[in-house]
């Protein structure tokens, strides 16, 4: 009976000592004090935010990027674009030869689909192209500049070209954008005979038309800032097409 006695007592010591160490364990679920968003590895290193933390930082990190952007300049987020060019011009002269003059002049760009470069029309260039070329024909006879002509001058003139266009294109890359133009050309002859644009427009006084025109540009990015440019356009005319091919070197403003 003694051994039932002492073997009774243990037990019930046991269980006591049980259930007051179970009561002062913390009640994760019950206990305002815990948080159950953190666990803890170490006694003060809590785990890495939770998914929707990640997100929402993210979120504000792009926003403050957007705030913070500068445009870089080029032909991708282009606004403004002033463009140097040389380059020659092709006719039919008023002895009904076909040639060719140098003409030097500046064209001018306005984008107005520039947008930043996270926009979904990033790569689409649309807008109004103009500006203004000048060729001295000189005589029949003359060369490439208009001088030195052999023989008795025929008539001694001057052509200037004012683009009036609609442009369009499309970036391929952020260096490379091909684009194709179209509008109006207006077209001052000091002698309007000197060129064959037709018969309703060709006479011995100077004369200012505009003659409907299209073409192509296609530009190169060659440095911040700065790129090339082939500009092929030809105008469309009731006599014989004038075709006016230049090269230029774009500053892009921005």
């Amino acid at each position: 009976m003694k051994t039932k006695t002492k073997f009774l007592i243990s037990l019930m010591a046991f269980l006591l000592i049980g259930a007051s160490v179970a009561s002062a364990q913390p009640d994760k679920e019950n206990d305002p004090e815990f948080d159950n968003n953190v666990d803890m590895v170490g006694p003060t290193q809590p785990l890495p935010p939770k998914p929707v933390q990640k997100q929402q930082q993210q979120q504000q990190q792009t926003v403050t990027q957007e705030l913070n952007y500068t445009p870089e300049h080029s032909i991708r987020d282009q606004v403004i674009g002033i463009t140097p060019e040389i380059g020659m011009i092709s006719y039919t002269n008023q002895s009904g030869t076909y040639t060719t003059r140098a003409t030097a002049g500046a064209g001018f760009d306005l984008n107005f689909l520039a947008q930043r470069p996270d926009s979904e029309i990033q790569n689409w260039y649309g807008g109004i192209s103009t500006g203004a070329f000048f060729s001295h024909n000189g005589s029949d006879s003359g060369n490439f500049f208009g001088s030195n002509s052999a023989g008795a001058p025929t008539n001694n003139s001057n052509l200037v070209i004012i683009p009036a266009d609609v442009k369009v294109g499309y970036n391929f890359n952020s260096v490379f954008r091909f684009s194709a133009h179209g509008g109006g050309n207006v077209i001052y002859r000091s002698v309007a005979d000197s060129i064959d644009l037709g018969s309703g427009s060709n006479g011995t006084d100077s004369a200012w038309k505009i003659y409907p025109n299209v073409g192509v540009d296609a530009e190169w990015q060659v440095s911040q800032s700065f790129s090339v440019l082939i500009r092929p356009d030809i105008t469309l005319t009731q006599g014989n097409n004038l075709l006016n091919t230049t090269v230029g070197a774009t500053w892009i403003l921005f």
